[in-house]
């Protein structure tokens, strides 16, 4: 019997506005809008600002996590998704993240977590 786990999206966007991507404070506030706009349930969230640019992040949800990192020179963002929760819209997410970063374009890889080898 297949077994899935959960779903798992790649994301990277591609000419993202630099100063939303280098700001710390509008990097936390769009993962946690985005998190709550999905339905996801946040447990906790830690950020990092580099220096002289960047930003990383993680969002732990009880389903899972949202992963976010950014490369301000590049106008360049990497978000990682997975959710345990099958009815959690990541494609909704996957816009929001766009419109929020104000991205030009992206590419996704989705991944389905299952048991089969």
């Amino acid at each position: 019997m297949i077994k899935t786990f959960g779903k798992h999206y790649i994301v990277d966007y591609i000419g993202c506005n630099k100063d939303i991507i280098n700001s710390i404070d509008d990097i936390e506030e769009i993962m946690i809008s985005v998190a709550k706009q999905v339905n996801t349930t946040i447990i906790s969230s830690n950020f990092n600002q580099f220096y002289p640019y960047g930003v990383s992040g993680v969002l732990i949800i009880s389903e899972s996590h949202f992963t976010i990192h950014t490369w301000v020179d590049e106008g360049f963002v990497a978000i990682d998704m997975f959710v345990c929760d099958l009815d959690i819209d990541l494609d909704k997410a996957v816009e929001l993240f766009k419109q929020k970063l104000q991205a030009k374009n992206y590419k996704i890889k989705k991944i389905m977590r299952d048991n089969i080898l």
